[in-house]
């Protein structure tokens, strides 16, 4: 069974042994009668704009059954010189339905990984903006969660709702989470799955 998981740096998670993905490639190790394969995509930055220009290439030599997406936070990312977000609404809602419209080519089984965030004291650490405006929020964030849930059940994929399972002590910076959230993630992840033993 070939797994992708494409996202930003939550997914890479270059920077901690215990990730989500990590976590999820063990257990499925031991709880599925196949040999598995999990590919990690994710790639620091990365935004629903960067996932769409890849997913085609990275999908096609790997041919997956199964594939998840976990990405939004930097979509969402307020940039002062431009003043709006990274990627806008509308664009992000259009990159969303691309990019399933792409994966549904390879696999029906399709997950959406919601995004996570600390409070906004640890969010307050990163600069805020000549307009007044915090480069990361949280009620901005839970705007582009909401659209990647709407999209993803309309389109038949399964959405895993995880902006409100971790605290601030589950974060190393207000946007990367430590073990402790990668773990929470993960065990709210495999309560969506169904393996077969």
């Amino acid at each position: 069974m070939n797994i992708c998981a494409f996202g930003d740096s939550v997914t890479h998670a270059s920077y901690i042994k215990n990730s989500w993905t990590n976590l999820l490639r063990l257990y499925l190790e031991d709880n599925s009668q196949y040999e598995i394969e999990l590919f990690n995509l994710g790639i620091n930055g990365n935004t629903s704009d960067d996932i769409l220009k890849r997913i085609e290439t990275e999908c096609n030599p790997r041919q997956p059954d199964v594939i998840f997406f976990a990405y939004g936070i930097n979509d969402s990312r307020y940039i002062p010189e431009l003043d709006r977000c990274l990627v806008e609404i509308d664009e992000f809602k259009r990159n969303t339905q691309k990019i399933i419209e792409i994966a549904k080519k390879f696999t029906g089984i399709i997950f959406f990984v919601g995004p996570v965030l600390g409070d906004n004291k640890q969010l307050d650490l990163y600069y805020e903006s000549v307009y007044g405006k915090k480069v990361f929020e949280a009620s901005r964030s839970k705007e582009y969660d909401s659209v990647l849930e709407e999209i993803a059940t309309k389109n038949d994929c399964k959405y895993i709702h995880l902006f409100d399972k971790l605290e601030s002590t589950d974060f190393i910076d207000g946007l990367h989470p430590n073990e402790t959230g990668h773990k929470k993630m993960f065990e709210v992840i495999k309560e969506h799955l169904t393996t077969d033993k």
